[in-house]
């Protein structure tokens, strides 16, 4: 888990990872193109075709990381 260095709120890398492969596969399975930002090309856009909605909303804030 990483903590924001303003206490905001915790990032989980695993659950980011997973994400990732999900997407990377549902698009594989379904004949489509990876997303922009998963993948190594130069491309220099941003890589975000549209917004990204967070699963997790809950953050912790005025505790200490």
């Amino acid at each position: 888990m990483i903590c924001c260095k303003n206490g905001c709120g915790y990032w989980n890398r695993d659950v980011n990872g997973a994400t990732n492969i999900y997407k990377i596969a549902y698009n594989a399975i379904n004949n489509k193109e990876r997303p922009n930002y998963l993948s190594r090309s130069n491309n220099t856009s941003t890589g975000l075709d549209e917004p990204v909605k967070p699963k997790f909303t809950r953050s912790v804030k005025g505790k200490p990381c």
